[in-house]
């Protein structure tokens, strides 16, 4: 059977089957360090993917107690998972009040149901290997307004839908920017780790209504001093938001970006900084759940972060700050 003319349940199933290429293999040794002695170049994709959904799962489960306070109040754990993307921390969720929790969820299932003919009409449609799957709502809908969205499996976070300007749908776009957020969250977070991100570049908001314009990252333990990515100026300071933005100065990578934190304290007092440097401490002004989200443009000379509820994404891939481990 060519490609082209399976449906993306008989694709997927044949690329479980293939070597991993050299490239990914290089991402997931980046994601999964404790690959690094291990000689991948035998794994498939199904055998990759199996692994890191294992290991997803065990970094975004809630603690135990979380589980007991979930469970006792008839939220399921699926559901929890899905309020991260929000809420950002399960604290934050179970200090929602059961109306509060309520409201989100029936929002969460309307839009759910809503798409349930279309999300079932993907699996019928052919598709060839870069389509895979996907909607389009009409322009008059209030909730997609005309945008595609590809639902994609990225290493280290998970499955969404992705908005097309992402390209998270195309090739292996979708392994490489698991790398390239372990890699920026190692620059960002003294603690390192494997990276926690509860949004990615791109995602469904349902709470926004729209595109997310960045990643959302969270650091264990919460409330770290984070740092600069790049050299540069620092501008744009925001401190209902608890916002400032870096002009890059680099010269070999970065070049003509603007890189804005958000959902900040103690912010650094200083006009320029250098990579590697406090620039200030995760929290949770203006936000639900400490986390930081980190927002990037190039070649734009952008004032502020574009946070408006729409399926326009306007900010620029964050993922193209470093590419200097591939």
């Amino acid at each position: 059977m060519k490609i082209d003319s399976m449906d993306r349940g008989d694709f997927l199933k044949l690329k479980d089957t293939w070597n991993l290429s050299p490239e990914v293999i290089k991402a997931a040794k980046v994601i999964y360090p404790e690959l690094n002695n291990l000689d991948l170049s035998t794994w498939t994709y199904g055998k990759y993917y199996k692994y890191s959904k294992i290991k997803d799962d065990e970094k975004y489960r809630p603690m135990p107690e979380q589980i007991n306070q979930f469970r006792g109040r008839g939220i399921t754990l699926a559901d929890a998972r899905y309020m991260l993307k929000d809420f950002n921390n399960y604290q934050a969720i179970l200090n929602l009040s059961d109306d509060e929790i309520k409201e989100y969820l029936l929002g969460y299932y309307k839009f759910k149901e809503t798409y349930a003919k279309t999300l079932k009409g993907i699996e019928r449609n052919k598709k060839d290997s870069n389509n895979k799957a996907s909607f389009r709502i009409s322009a008059t809908s209030k909730i997609i307004d005309g945008a595609t969205y590809y639902y994609c499996y990225v290493p280290g976070y998970g499955y969404d839908w992705f908005h097309e300007t992402s390209q998270t749908h195309v090739g292996i776009n979708s392994d490489m920017y698991g790398a390239d957020a372990q890699q920026i969250f190692e620059a960002i977070y003294p603690s390192g780790g494997s990276y926690y991100a509860t949004n990615m570049w791109g995602t469904y908001s349902l709470a926004h209504t729209g595109a997310h314009e960045g990643i959302d990252f969270n650091g264990t333990p919460e409330g770290q001093n984070l740092l600069a990515v790049v050299d540069g100026s620092l501008g744009q300071r925001d401190s209902t938001w608890g916002q400032i933005a870096i002009s890059s100065t680099e010269t070999t990578h970065a070049v003509n970006y603007r890189i804005f934190y958000m959902h900040m304290v103690n912010i650094s007092p200083y006009s320029t900084i250098n990579a590697g440097q406090i620039i200030g401490k995760e929290s949770n002004v203006n936000t639900d759940g400490i986390h930081l989200h980190l927002q990037v443009y190039h070649n734009q000379s952008q004032t502020y972060c574009h946070t408006s509820d729409d399926n326009i994404l306007s900010s620029d891939s964050p993922y193209s700050i470093f590419y200097t481990w591939v």
